[in-house]
Parts: structure tokens; C-alpha cells; sequence
């Protein structure tokens, strides 16, 4: 599977969960009752997390589930914003 933006970011931000609880991946692996290699994968964005890996690790991270979307979209990349002048209508 590519790397996507979204799938960066939303891996970005469990990473930075993780981190700040001072969680190892091996542990987060064992709670989550998956090998660790799926938790790395998932944190550099090559594996897309899915619903039911966010909702256990929202219970580890005591976080509510949209803490793992709230992604801006420059952060994400996902849309980047067009570049669109407007013009007015001439009759």
C-alpha cells in the first residue's frame, strides 16, 4: 500500500501519543494484540489504521476518537487548497 498523506498524518499523531505517554511500540503491540511491525507500519503511514485500532487506542490513550482525525488539511495533504481567484460575472 502507497504511503497517503492522511495515512501519514493520522500515523504521525499516534506516534506523538505513543511517545508522549512514554508507551514502546512493543507495548502498544501487545495491548492491541498485533505484532509490532503493525504498529510501526501504522505509525509511518504504510499500514491505514483502522476503525477498530483507533477505538482500542483511544481506551490506551484516554483520547477521544477524534483526537486521531483532527488534522488540518495542510497537515495531511490530503486536499491541498486550490489555487482559485475568483472573478466577478460581467453581464
Amino acid at each position: 500500500m502507497s504511503r497517503s498523506p492522511v495515512n501519514i498524518a493520522v500515523g504521525a499523531r499516534i506516534r506523538a501519543l505513543r511517545e508522549a505517554r512514554q508507551l514502546t511500540v512493543e507495548h502498544v503491540a501487545r495491548v492491541l494484540a498485533v505484532e509490532p511491525s503493525v504498529v510501526i507500519n501504522v505509525e509511518n503511514g504504510q499500514f491505514r489504521a483502522s476503525v477498530d485500532l483507533i477505538f482500542h487506542l483511544k481506551g490506551l490513550f484516554d483520547v477521544p476518537v477524534s483526537t486521531f482525525f483532527d488534522l488540518k488539511i495542510d497537515d495531511a495533504g490530503a486536499h491541498p487548497k486550490p489555487n482559485i481567484k475568483l472573478v466577478p460575472k460581467r453581464d
